[in-house]
């Protein structure tokens, strides 16, 4: 029987030779590098333990930070050479992820705006809706150009949607408050 092939000792790749060999099937792991343990392993460099682990791409680390940590790394690259190539796209991810977290913010916004419409029928909550709408399409949408092209212009403009979120919310007030 041929072996399976598991290509990266990682978490995922260990855990499936793992089931792979419970099950009885013969396994082969390649791993280019020395050590097994993927993104989840730790690495000693003179002295200092560097946690390598995934949850490194979602700290929120300023550039002097991770400037300094490639520095101590630099010679060692080989090791630590996934961030360099990582961080970008976890990046544009996060972005598009804000651009998705206000678009379902201001959806449920524009229910509260289609009930408001029902309580309280003045000019401001047909306005807090269009806001609510110029909103989404300017700051969710830039977000979602700028993570998918990487131009770094479109992030110039998503401020003008967050004012146009801002205002929405309170013309949706002053509605409520007029009555």
């Amino acid at each position: 029987m041929k072996p399976i092939v598991v290509i990266g000792a990682g978490v995922s790749g260990l855990t499936a030779a793992s089931a792979l060999q419970e099950a009885g099937k013969p396994v082969v792991v390649l791993e280019r590098s020395k050590e097994v343990g993927g993104l989840a392993r730790s690495l000693n460099l003179d002295g200092y333990v560097f946690d390598i682990g995934p949850h490194y791409f979602f700290l929120k680390t300023d550039a002097r930070a991770d400037s300094r940590v490639m520095e101590c790394l630099k010679d060692r690259a080989e090791i630590f050479d996934f961030p360099e190539i990582l961080a970008p796209a976890v990046g544009r991810l996060i972005t598009f992820e804000t651009g998705v977290r206000y678009q379902m913010y201001h959806a449920l916004a524009l229910i509260a705006v289609a009930w408001a419409a029902t309580r309280w029928s003045n000019s401001l909550t047909s306005v807090a809706g269009w806001l609510f709408v110029a909103g989404t399409l300017i700051f969710s949408g830039s977000l979602y150009a700028l993570s998918l092209t990487g131009a770094r212009w479109l992030g110039a403009i998503t401020p003008l949607g967050g004012v146009a979120f801002i205002s929405g919310w309170l013309c949706l007030a002053l509605a409520a408050l007029r009555g």
